[in-house]
């Protein structure tokens, strides 16, 4: 369900009452904020939402040192 809405990853943290959820852009951030409020709201719970953003290039090797490939 969620995958069809952009969402990339979603997981409970381990140390609290929170999830989260890494999507593709801020539309499906809200889009996806919005489901899971509807859905607390359905089982009395209240809820916030928090949208974060940050360049995420990927992994990439600076320098070896010490190792020989080959």
């Amino acid at each position: 369900m969620l995958s069809q809405k952009g969402v990339l990853g979603f997981s409970l943290s381990g140390s609290g009452p929170s999830v989260f959820a890494l999507t593709l852009n801020l539309a499906a951030a809200k889009k996806v904020s919005q489901l899971l409020k509807e859905e607390f709201q359905k089982l009395n719970l209240e809820s916030q939402s928090y949208y974060g953003s940050g360049p995420c290039p990927g992994s990439k090797i600076l320098a070896r040192r010490g190792r020989k490939d080959g």
